[in-house]
């Protein structure tokens, strides 16, 4: 409730420590920090709740399995990205980037795609968790980052999302919240793929044949002297 002191009180803690952790990352990490310092923060949060009592998370009933809504889990994956579970919230995130880069839009759109069918392809979560975009958020937020991060390629967002989504179950199998984990974790990958491709599997490029540079140089004519020799 909006008297609930003690809630107001972990609230202002906990953006003090997320604003100094954010310093700490990007003062320490030569990389991306994303949202590391919301991760860490929420999971040292979910830790202590069991001994705090303004923390005791609230009973909620086990949700129902129900068929599987593709167009529904596409577009509240796209508003998850935002905090909403809101077909309305996805709509507006797509428009917004829509107007900031529509080829953002489009990655987004299909990282949401992939994290989606990825899950229902298995078929090992129920639709429920699915329908309510619980696993195309992290492929949005992962395709986007990548993309602008890694150098525009859309072949490394689609892999992004494909990794995002594989890795959700064997984060939430450490019993831990995955929150967006999974898009932290998967761009430092692919960020260090890149700096592992760079340092040690790019080979010089050969010359080419015929190329001018390649070809044998005539000798410099001599210099007569002014004797004539």
């Amino acid at each position: 409730g909006w008297l609930d002191f003690g809630m107001w009180g972990v609230l202002i803690v906990c953006v003090a420590c997320t604003v100094v952790l954010t310093h700490l990352c990007v003062a320490i990490l030569p990389f991306p920090i994303l949202a590391l310092p919301f991760v860490v923060t929420f999971w040292a949060l979910y830790a202590l709740a069991p001994e705090i009592d303004v923390l005791r998370p609230l009973s909620g009933g086990s949700m129902a399995p129900m068929s599987f809504e593709p167009l529904t889990a596409l577009l509240l994956g796209l508003g998850q990205a935002v905090f909403s579970a809101s077909i309305w919230s996805g709509l507006l995130f797509v428009v917004g980037l829509l107007l900031s880069n529509w080829r953002h839009a489009v990655i987004a759109v299909l990282g949401a795609m992939i994290g989606t069918a990825l899950a229902y392809y298995y078929r090992d979560v129920d639709p429920a968790s699915v329908d309510l975009g619980l696993y195309g958020f992290n492929g949005v937020l992962t395709a986007v980052s990548v993309y602008v991060v890694c150098g525009s390629k859309l072949r490394l967002a689609i892999l992004g999302a494909l990794l995002a989504t594989i890795m959700m179950p064997a984060i939430g199998g450490l019993n831990l919240q995955i929150l967006s984990a999974p898009f932290v974790l998967t761009t430092w990958l692919i960020l260090a793929l890149g700096w592992i491709d760079d340092k040690l599997f790019s080979a010089s490029p050969e010359p080419a044949a015929g190329d001018p540079s390649t070809r044998p140089q005539p000798a410099s004519p001599s210099v007569h002297n002014a004797s004539g020799d």
